[in-house]
């Protein structure tokens, strides 16, 4: 993400007062961008996370205050599914504010870049396996509580030295939630379904189970071959706009390992395709997809 300038309106220096009234100090900010920041602060010995938000919707899709509230109701509810995220929240001098646990370490991103370089199939093959099933035992116990993520991607697989984490519950729903509006996410995890949603500008997206293992599914196929489930029609992925990256998705056609040059892994390759099916009544439950994970091992 990119950081703003100081004058931006979630500016660390405009929330001394707030710092103070939550006995925290500022230590660095993380990231800053579309009306919502994450700073890492200091409270006694104890490194937290602050989210801040301010109302500044009009170049996103989400109202950033919707989100952080939203997200406080989720991990509140969560608890330890959710690693004990959530300390407090509330609204001080009219800034809303999120305090969270900090923690360590880095997205799943950084070490499947390693992984993939393995040479020996065998080895590689073994530690995806392995993260994988790790990564879906926390939507299993997520899932099973009533819950989903809402936002299944990459960056919100957090690695510690104990285990992944999920972050970024702005978008995250119990199966009984009736307020909640889903407009589309990042599209390269995005299900078919989902896409023709967004590309149509639709007020609100159904949201299941079913797009929700759609996404874990790409997600473990870019983290395993390090390219998109879906082929945009060029290999500059960045040069395609928007709209045409959608149209791609919703006409639910994935790629092949061999077709992006990936050594064949027909186990792994057959189980994402499971859950990547178009016909979304066809795709596995977490459970189901870890159970097949497991058995591959």
């Amino acid at each position: 993400m990119e950081a703003r300038q100081n004058n931006s309106p979630c500016d660390p220096s405009a929330y001394d007062n707030l710092l103070q009234s939550l006995g925290c100090t500022f230590v660095r900010e993380v990231a800053n961008r579309r009306g919502s920041a994450l700073f890492q602060v200091r409270r006694g010995n104890t490194l937290l996370a602050l989210k801040l938000s301010v109302s500044n919707a009009d170049d996103g899709v989400y109202d950033p205050i919707e989100l952080l509230y939203r997200e406080a109701s989720v991990l509140r509810r969560l608890g330890t599914l959710a690693d004990n995220l959530y300390i407090d929240h509330g609204v001080f001098e009219n800034r809303h504010w999120l305090l969270l646990r900090w923690l360590d370490g880095e997205t799943v991103s950084e070490p499947c870049k390693v992984y993939r370089a393995i040479e020996d199939d065998r080895l590689r093959h073994g530690t995806f396996l392995n993260l994988f099933a790790n990564i879906l035992r926390k939507y299993v116990a997520v899932h099973t509580a009533g819950f989903m993520h809402g936002d299944v991607q990459t960056h919100h697989v957090f690695m510690t030295s104990e285990k992944p984490a999920l972050i970024d519950w702005g978008l995250g729903k119990h199966i009984d939630d009736k307020d909640y509006i889903y407009r589309g996410g990042l599209v390269h995890f995005v299900s078919p379904e989902t896409a023709k949603g967004m590309l149509i500008k639709a007020p609100s997206i159904p949201y299941d189970m079913t797009t929700e293992m759609y996404a874990i599914a790409a997600m473990f196929f870019i983290l395993y071959t390090g390219k998109t489930p879906v082929y945009y029609g060029s290999n500059d992925v960045l040069s395609v706009p928007l709209e045409d990256k959608l149209k791609f998705v919703a006409r639910g056609d994935i790629v092949s390992f061999k077709k992006i040059g990936i050594k064949p892994f027909p186990e792994l390759e057959s189980r994402l395709r499971k859950c990547l099916n178009s016909d979304k009544d066809e795709r596995l439950s977490s459970i189901a997809f870890l159970q097949e994970i497991q058995a591959i091992r």
